[in-house]
């Protein structure tokens, strides 16, 4: 990478005006840039069918099975049926809200969307030394991605604007997000933050119209690709936590090979069988051994075990329900502290850290009833009030 201050960007992208207030600009001049999801997804077609794969153009409704170890039936929307010894679901953000798995699983899904702005070819020629780009504001509203002009199947030239996570609303059923697909036009307030944020940013540019991309992103708490098999010969594989594109295809070999293989994983030790199992209600509950999925109790003490159920609870329910906050130690303090709060009727004191190494609780409050929390590299101490 490449620090670069705003003079220097604008020195070295004459058509670029960062906002006054950005303080250092980072250029990663190799190994990086954007994919076409077109041409990647007709090229892995290609590929599959040239290895013997048969594509059938329809959509699944859903799959049934007899048998626990029986044959499957993947029922077609167009009416058809078949046969299968084995199935794995990758059917995207459809994947949790279609009858297509033997238990279900725990994914968030959200609205994205992005601004499509047309450009005339002169602009977009101007604009063609313009890397893939990643705008960090001074607030959430104003975190954004932006892709160089791309043109695309209709001659149009179209310079793309996705936002921060800030207009990104839930979406619980195949309903919903059949309904958001449908919707046709962009929030209006999205709408008008990335407008004047390309005004801003590239004032010698004119937009001679807009449109509206939308999508779908499936967030997992683990924030991992659930790569695993729910039953013998029933896979999954979902979950791109809005990154999966230009690891496709590797995720598409781990999950071949967890379906094809006797040992049902492949030998890569640096690519563990346990960083991408799929999580599902069950087990978001609290164990004999004080465990969930996606938390664990390190060590406690002087503390009722019914708090310390609760904590974990509460740690579980949290990282469940908003996947991206693990990566944030003081909002995942703050909203554990409100909630225990609420439970125990009194605030306790939360403290995060996020290392490769969690923390002894006896060494943060000896004194104090604790309770040590500890999910991946996120390790929580919570000091338990009288």
């Amino acid at each position: 990478l490449e620090d670069m201050s705003r003079d220097q960007l604008v020195a070295h992208f004459p058509w670029l005006s960062p906002p006054a207030v950005t303080r250092v600009g980072l250029l990663q001049p190799q190994k990086a840039g954007h994919l076409s999801p077109r041409k990647l997804t007709a090229a892995q077609l290609t590929l599959a069918t040239q290895h013997s794969a048969a594509y059938v153009d329809d959509s699944v409704a859903s799959v049934m099975r007899e048998t626990d170890d029986g044959p499957f039936s993947v029922f077609l929307s167009g009416g058809g049926c078949i046969r299968a010894e084995n199935v794995l679901v990758a059917a995207g953000v459809y994947t949790s809200v279609l009858p297509l798995l033997p238990e279900q699983v725990v994914v968030n899904l959200t609205g994205a969307q992005a601004l499509l702005a047309e450009l005339s070819a002169e602009d977009a020629s101007t604009l063609s030394g313009m890397p893939s780009m990643i705008y960090e504001g001074q607030s959430e509203e104003e975190c954004f991605y932006l892709l160089p002009p791309i043109q695309y199947p209709d001659g149009s030239w179209l310079l793309k604007i996705g936002p921060s996570t800030t207009f990104a609303p839930p979406l619980k059923t195949v309903g919903d997000v059949d309904a958001w697909f449908r919707q046709g036009h962009l929030d209006l307030a999205f709408e008008k933050v990335a407008l004047k944020a390309l005004h801003d940013m590239f004032p010698q540019i004119t937009i001679r119209s807009w449109r509206a991309l939308l999508c779908v992103t499936d967030s997992t708490p683990t924030q991992n690709a659930y790569i695993d098999l729910l039953s013998p010969g029933w896979g999954i594989c979902s979950g791109g936590n809005g990154l999966a594109a230009k690891s496709s295809d590797e995720i598409g070999h781990l999950a071949a090979q967890m379906m094809a293989l006797p040992s049902h994983w492949g030998p890569d030790p640096q690519l563990p069988r346990e960083w991408f199992r799929a999580v599902t209600p069950g087990s978001l509950l609290p164990t004999p051994q004080l465990e969930t999925a996606l938390a664990k109790v390190e060590s406690c003490g002087e503390v009722l075990s019914s708090r310390v159920v609760d904590a974990l609870k509460a740690l579980t329910d949290l990282l469940a329900a908003t996947p991206k906050l693990r990566a944030h130690a003081d909002g995942v303090a703050q909203e554990l502290r409100a909630v225990l709060a609420i439970r125990w009727g009194a605030a306790p004191s939360v403290f995060c850290c996020i290392s490769a190494k969690s923390r002894g609780g006896t060494a943060w409050a000896p004194a104090h009833p604790f309770i040590v929390l500890v999910s991946g590299t996120l390790s929580v101490i919570v000091i338990v009030p009288a």
